[in-house]
């Protein structure tokens, strides 16, 4: 049914070279989680890092600017998906680990934005 709602869980690797470009989650999602399950320090990790640029249009302005999140043991990001929550990884340019996280997502099976 249209009203209902659906988690989903990845477990994801980001290796050498591993980036995202700025974008939104599909319009399906409500809301994304990110676990870490390393640490950016430990692992002497360049780039990775979780980047929210910051919503400029109200009502979807949950916070301002710009926010770099650091991959680090248990660490969880989470944050409404809305149609203004860019957000990007930088291009990890070297590690002794692969960036390891879980990626669960609470989502919609019609577009919810």
């Amino acid at each position: 049914a249209s009203n209902e709602l659906f988690v989903r869980m990845d477990i994801h690797q980001g290796h050498l070279g591993y980036h995202r470009a700025v974008h939104l989650d599909h319009t399906r999602r409500l809301a994304s989680m990110l676990i870490y399950l390393c640490d950016k320090e430990e692992n002497k990790m360049v780039g990775g890092d979780l980047i929210m640029e910051g919503a400029k249009r109200k009502p979807w302005a949950y916070f301002k600017g710009r926010k770099v999140i650091a991959p680090k043991h248990n660490r969880m990001a989470a944050f409404p998906v809305t149609p203004n929550s860019w957000h990007s990884v930088p291009v990890v340019k070297s590690q002794t680990v692969p960036r390891n996280f879980l990626q669960v997502t609470i989502s919609s099976p019609v577009v919810a934005w």
